[in-house]
C-alpha cells in the first residue's frame, strides 16, 4: 500500500507553537484577500484543497484587475509530496496567470507551488529549501523493494519538475536535493529558482 512521502525537512524554528502536530487546523492558515492568496501552512490534502478554493475567489476579483493575475504568497516548512503535486497541477490549469512570492521560507513540496508562478519574486530576506524525499516504510520485502521504487519514481519527478522550472544544471540541482541547506533569494535569482527581489 502507498505510504505518504514527505518532503520536509527536519524540525525548523519557529516563532510560535502553531504546527499541525499540535492538531490544530492548518486550513486556516490558508487566507484570500482580493487577488492575493496567502499560504502560510503545511503541504496536506487538507490546505491544497482550502488553497484551491481561494484562488477560485481570488480568480473573481482578478478579473476586475488589471493586470488580471492572482498573486500567490508562500511561507512553508513543506509537506506530503503528492498533494505538493496535486497542487502544482491545480494551479497550472488556473484560467488567470499566477505570481507566485517567497514571503519567508519555502521548503520542500511548498516549492512545488512556488514553480506555478509565471513570474516568481522572493523577498529580500526569504530563503528556499531544495531537497530529496524523505519516508519511512515496513513491511515485507516486495513491498520494500515497491516502496524503493515509488521513492525513485518520485525523486525523478521532482527532478524534472525542477529542471523545467529553473536555469539549474543537473549538477547544481543534485548538490541542492543532497543537502539541507537553504539557499538565499539572490541564489534562488542566481539558479532560476525566482526570476525578481523585491525589498
Amino acid at each position: 500500500m502507498p505510504r505518504s512521502f514527505k518532503l520536509r525537512t527536519r524540525k525548523r524554528s519557529r516563532m510560535s507553537d502553531d504546527n499541525e502536530e499540535d492538531g490544530e487546523d492548518s486550513s486556516k492558515h490558508v487566507k484570500q484577500w482580493g487577488n492575493k492568496v496567502f499560504f502560510y501552512a503545511d503541504v496536506t490534502t487538507e490546505t491544497v484543497h482550502a488553497l484551491y478554493e481561494a484562488v477560485n475567489e481570488a480568480n473573481k476579483i482578478a478579473t476586475t484587475c488589471t493586470p488580471a493575475e492572482v498573486h500567490l504568497h508562500l511561507n512553508s516548512q513543506g509537506g506530503d509530496a503528492y498533494a505538493g503535486f496535486a497542487a502544482y497541477h491545480i494551479l497550472k490549469k488556473n484560467p488567470l496567470p499566477i505570481t507566485t512570492y517567497v514571503d519567508g521560507l519555502v521548503c520542500s513540496a511548498a516549492t512545488f507551488l512556488l514553480m506555478v508562478g509565471k513570474k516568481r519574486i522572493a523577498s529580500k530576506h526569504a530563503f528556499v529549501l531544495i531537497h530529496q524525499v524523505s519516508t519511512g516504510f515496513f513491511g515485507k520485502y516486495n513491498d520494500m523493494i515497491d516502496e524503493m521504487q515509488n521513492t525513485h519514481d518520485l525523486m525523478e519527478a521532482c527532478r524534472n519538475l525542477y529542471t523545467d522550472h529553473t536555469a539549474m544544471s543537473s549538477e547544481r540541482l543534485e548538490e541542492l536535493l543532497k543537502s539541507e541547506r537553504a539557499v538565499n533569494a539572490k541564489t534562488c535569482l542566481e539558479d532560476g529558482i525566482v526570476h525578481f527581489i523585491e525589498d
